[in-house]
């Protein structure tokens, strides 16, 4: 990509009218390689970088009637981007707490829809059954490697 206008001429020239900027084409296509690349770093979101370079030749062209020529027209043109990119991240995580507000749940209604940690009652029936047949005592009395799950099976089933 070959710069259309030499960057030296251009701000030479803003310089000298002071008022306003005569070929605005010419520094679209001059700067806004760089004002993208700045904002892509920035952001790290190439359509937003392309929203933020597009908004900030926009704001350039409707002020640059302002513009006064005590600097040249790219550090005019960054300041502009560095401050819509600082605009961008507060909306953004502006609208990430305002989600966040609206989708919140209430305790009360979430209880609703949370799984019970209990069992089943036909779990509970068939715990119960093993326990009163005896199958689990006479597993505990042969095997002693598995008495310490016997134990535990025996506290969890009491302890539901």
């Amino acid at each position: 990509m070959q710069p259309v206008a030499n960057v030296g001429a251009v701000a030479t020239g803003m310089e000298k009218d002071g008022t306003e900027i005569n070929d605005i084409e010419a520094i679209i296509r001059m700067f806004q390689p760089r004002i993208f690349r700045f904002a892509l770093a920035s952001l790290r979101d190439r359509d937003a970088a392309e929203t933020v370079t597009q908004d900030c030749f926009l704001r350039a062209y409707n002020a640059r009637n302002r513009f006064r020529g005590d600097c040249s027209v790219q550090t005019w043109l960054m300041q502009i981007a560095v401050n819509l990119v600082r605009d961008f991240g507060r909306n953004r995580r502006f609208q990430f707490w305002k989600r966040a507000q609206a989708a919140r749940v209430e305790l009360d209604s979430a209880s609703d829809w949370i799984p019970d940690q209990d069992i089943s009652p036909e779990e509970r029936a068939a715990a119960e059954q093993i326990e009163q047949s005896g199958v689990l005592s006479e597993v505990c009395r042969r095997d002693s490697e598995q008495y310490f799950c016997c134990i535990t099976w025996r506290r969890w089933i009491r302890a539901k």
